[in-house]
């Protein structure tokens, strides 16, 4: 199969970050980043597809490395690391960024640090069995305006949602990657799985 190609950096490889590493995998993409600081515990085990029994106690990112070499020839290198300004510098190295973290601090940084940078990013968020995803381009400033009075407030989260969510966030990295964005470009995709409901917000 032909690969989509393109360079992307994933920012979190547990929920999100774990299918979206390996959809983009099996998508054959040039260079893939993988950037997460944490280690697998039993907890992740409802809704994280990299955490096994095998695996726990293991950096989430250096387990998704090894999953992707697995599957196919992409370039992949693991950063077994929280992103900060310090490590932001990875932006430099891709076309395109997804947000995969659970964190609305972390999350405003990367879109700071992309925005810096001119590149595009792909937001993807969970909550309970609900989730959003949107393309995020320079200049929009979309998640700032959208998070900026509001606080983390973990729920429970279902591996059904996450990898829900995940597959629309590479959905909108192929459209980016193929130039076939224009019909995605400033809406909101917003997910309700409790009562099976899909909304696009135009924003």
């Amino acid at each position: 199969m032909q690969g989509l190609g393109g360079r992307v950096l994933v920012i979190g490889c547990g929920g999100l970050g774990g299918y979206v590493a390996e959809e983009l995998a099996r998508l054959n993409v040039d260079y893939l980043i993988l950037v997460d600081g944490d280690y697998y515990t039993e907890s992740n085990m409802n809704r994280q597809i990299g955490a096994l029994f095998s695996t726990l106690g293991k950096n989430k990112a250096e387990v998704m490395l090894s999953r992707v070499r697995d599957i196919s020839k992409t370039h992949v290198k693991s950063v077994p690391n929280d992103f900060t300004r310090y490590n932001a510098y990875l932006i430099d190295e891709v076309d395109i960024v997804v947000d995969c973290v659970d964190n609305i601090e972390t999350r405003l940084l990367i879109e700071e640090e992309c925005e810096k940078r001119k590149k595009v990013l792909i937001h993807g968020a969970v909550d309970g069995i609900m989730g959003q995803c949107m393309i995020c381009y320079p200049g929009e400033r979309r998640l700032s305006k959208m998070y900026r009075k509001s606080k983390d407030v973990p729920h429970k989260t279902y591996s059904f949602v996450v990898a829900l969510v995940a597959s629309i966030q590479v959905a909108l990295v192929y459209s980016v990657l193929k130039h076939e964005d224009e019909d995605t470009k400033g809406k909101l995709f917003m997910l309700d799985l409790g009562v099976m409901e899909t909304r696009v917000v135009k924003l």
